[in-house]
């Protein structure tokens, strides 16, 4: 997701970037910047989320329901059809590499942890 694309879909729910800088703790011309890149980080998508008490997927839209593949014949992952479109895609390889930073974190506080012990 590019910082334009974050910033219209803000812009569109009324939330101001002043405000928002505020809740995150952050400078207005810090977060300015952080919106000005192509490609955001996703760990910023996350703080708006948790800030504004909304899900990640509201920042990908409607058209990031992943709802509507079916799996076909034996159920393997090769099976699935789908209408998945190429920007769909990206959404969906954001939402993969989101999930993997999580997971790798989990595991690093597990091992943390487990090293207490």
């Amino acid at each position: 997701m590019t910082g334009e694309e974050l910033k219209k879909r803000l812009k569109g729910e009324r939330y101001s970037i002043t405000g928002l800088a505020e809740k995150l703790g952050m400078s207005q011309q810090g977060l300015s910047q952080a919106l000005s890149v192509k490609d955001v980080k996703t760990g910023l998508v996350e703080d708006l989320a948790r800030v504004l008490n909304l899900p990640v997927s509201f920042f990908f839209g409607e058209d990031a329901n992943c709802n509507n593949a079916t799996a076909n014949g034996d159920s393997s992952v090769a099976a699935i059809n789908s209408n998945v479109t190429m920007e769909n895609n990206e959404v969906l390889k954001e939402r993969i590499k989101n999930l993997e930073t999580l997971v790798a974190e989990k595991e690093r506080t597990i091992q943390i942890l487990m090293s207490k012990q």
